[in-house]
């Protein structure tokens, strides 16, 4: 159960990560490119880091109250709340 909606939840972190790399590596890359920088190269490279850390920490913090949430009954929280 956990794993499928970490999934679900990650495959949409990966495609919001995917469609910001792309303005990402235009806007650093004419920056750098502006600034006597090498280009492309640098705004590839920042983007792929940022997006490797945005991606950790997507998941870190989905699976913390996923995990968290899945623990308690259903009658439970309805109850509670």
């Amino acid at each position: 159960m956990v794993t499928g909606i970490l999934s679900r939840v990650m495959l949409l972190i990966v495609a919001g990560a995917l469609l910001g790399i792309v303005p990402g590596v235009v806007i650093v890359g004419s920056v750098s490119a502006d600034a006597g920088g090498n280009g492309l190269a640098d705004g590839i490279s920042v983007a792929t880091a940022v997006a490797a850390f945005v991606l950790v920490i997507a998941a870190l913090a989905c699976s913390t109250p996923l995990r968290r949430a899945l623990r308690l009954a259903p009658t439970e929280a309805l109850r509670l709340s």
